[in-house]
């Protein structure tokens, strides 16, 4: 299993991803008010590790504490989402999460 962690520049922005290619599952947890650049790195970090992984790959991206700083910084996670569907990977969602993506 592989882990990055990174605290952004803004209080209490961060970003997890783990990638564990023997139960094939990739999961990024996003806190905080992320700038667009925070943003596109964590996405393009999800992408490298996502190519690793086996079709049909479980994919869980949790928002739920994720406060964008701006409604550009939410773009480039959108997009992941979208990246990942199209690579195999399958969305793994609480209903909390995807509330929190329709109030996006």
């Amino acid at each position: 299993m592989s882990t990055i962690s990174k605290t952004g520049e803004n209080k209490g922005a961060s970003y997890e991803i783990q990638s564990d290619p023997t139960a094939n599952t990739l999961s990024l947890t996003l806190s905080g008010p992320l700038t667009v650049k925070e943003s596109k790195q964590a996405a393009n970090e999800m992408l490298l590790f996502a190519v690793r992984l086996e079709d049909e790959f479980e994919v869980e991206i949790d928002r739920t504490a994720f406060e964008p700083a701006s409604s550009e910084a939410a773009e480039p996670i959108d997009n992941l989402g979208r990246a990942l569907e199209g690579m195999g990977g399958k969305n793994d969602l609480d209903e909390h999460v995807e509330e929190t993506l329709e109030a996006l």
